[in-house]
């Protein structure tokens, strides 16, 4: 087996998806099964099981035992796909193993159009950015998730929940895996996809309800998030920004801050958090998608600010207007000029205390300005800002904060 398994890998291009396929493919057929794609999706659910309870561990004595033979079958040493870490509770024998039977799983639905996993989870934001990389490598897949996204319009037979749920994660793969600029042909490419996904995102934020299905705010908020990542300046592609990513080396300065978002990778729970921080990359080009600069801040203008005048909110509302914020420091232009609506934004008096979403709702504001006035931000914004402090902020920034304050 081991031969085996060597000589097949020395026999492929170095392309990692491609590797861990045949690894899977090697084992599956050393048990004795003749359909490896049948088991990688019976183990794609044990995967799918961990990730909805955001989780890297699965217990198999709760009485499933279709996920328990599973498990069973694939654990032997030393090549087994699963490991028992403690009695009962069985986890993948490497992280890299679960993230590559996610992004295959991924990418076998869209292709199919047969949903499981994506319609029964909204819980990709836990998975790490090697399960996009691995996404990434597999062919078309950028293609695929643009046309599903447009096919999110007609679909009028998935649940509630299940419509949501889809949403919700084609968004967050299509942000994480365009643009690539390696290549001059593949970046144009994108700038296409790109513009149909903005659009479609826009129609689904500016709707309250989709073909009769009711859009979540959690729906909305991932939306916007993707949003942020598909403007030009976002760094491209986001899942290779992230896995070159290291603690806060460089130091903060215009480009480089802490600006707040919901996060949810490797966290029981989405949470407001401002690692890693935003960075902005100058060269982005993509014209086609700046001129929609006007329309897409609209939208999220207009989302906080209906949010703002309502008496009461959700948490998952409260966390739509903060990714908002987020997303409007790329994508309001900067030939703005209703500095009122800014003002306004920040007399909203209806949000939760307990989870401190007005202190990260204004530090967005801030940046919003500081991205476009730098420390000449308009006299109109004096005194109105409560924040005393900022994450990952350069002493220009910090200056800046404490002059409007003061």
């Amino acid at each position: 087996m081991y031969r085996l398994l060597i000589s097949r890998l020395k026999n492929e291009k170095q392309d990692k998806s491609k590797l861990y396929q045949l690894y899977y493919e090697i084992i599956i057929q050393n048990k004795g099964f003749s359909s490896p794609e049948e088991q990688m999706k019976k183990i794609s659910k044990i995967a799918g099981e961990m990730l909805k309870k955001r989780s890297n561990f699965i217990e198999i004595n709760d009485g499933n035992q279709e996920l328990e033979s599973i498990v069973k079958v694939f654990q032997d040493r030393p090549l087994g796909i699963f490991v028992e870490e403690f009695k009962d509770n069985f986890a993948f024998s490497h992280q890299s193993l679960q993230e590559f039977i996610l992004a295959w799983s991924i990418s076998q639905e869209i292709k199919t159009k047969k949903y499981d996993l994506l319609l029964e989870t909204p819980s990709f934001d836990y998975v790490g950015a090697e399960t996009y990389n691995y996404l990434n490598d597999l062919p078309n897949v950028k293609e695929e998730l643009a046309n599903e996204i447009k096919r999110l319009s007609i679909i009028e037979d998935f649940e509630k929940s299940k419509w949501n749920n889809l949403t919700r994660n084609l968004f967050e793969a299509i942000g994480m895996l365009a643009v690539c600029r390696n290549k001059e042909d593949e970046r144009l490419e994108d700038e296409r996809l790109i513009e149909i996904v903005v659009n479609e995102a826009q129609t689904i934020l500016n709707s309250e309800h989709k073909n009769k299905i009711y859009v979540f705010y959690k729906t909305k908020y991932n939306i916007v998030r993707c949003l942020e990542r598909l403007h030009p300046s976002s760094p491209k592609p986001y899942v290779c920004h992230i896995l070159d990513w290291v603690k806060e080396e460089m130091e903060p300065d215009m480009n480089r801050f802490g600006a707040y978002a919901i996060r949810g990778f490797h966290l029981s729970k989405p949470t407001p958090g401002y690692r890693p921080s935003m960075v902005f990359e100058e060269n982005g080009g993509c014209d086609k998608i700046r001129d929609l600069e006007k329309e897409v801040s609209e939208c999220l203008l207009s989302i906080i600010e209906e949010l703002n005048n309502k008496e009461e909110l959700s948490q998952d509302a409260d966390f739509l207007r903060l990714n908002c914020t987020f997303a409007l420091i790329r994508w309001l232009p900067h030939n703005f000029t209703e500095h009122n609506r800014l003002l306004n934004l920040l007399e909203a008096d209806n949000f939760r205390d307990s989870d401190n979403i007005r202190k990260y709702f204004e530090t967005n504001i801030f940046w919003v300005l500081y991205r476009r006035f730098g420390k000449e931000i308009p006299d109109v914004f004096h005194k109105k800002f409560t924040i005393k402090e900022l994450k990952l902020a350069s002493s220009e920034a910090e200056e800046t904060l404490k002059r409007l304050i003061s």
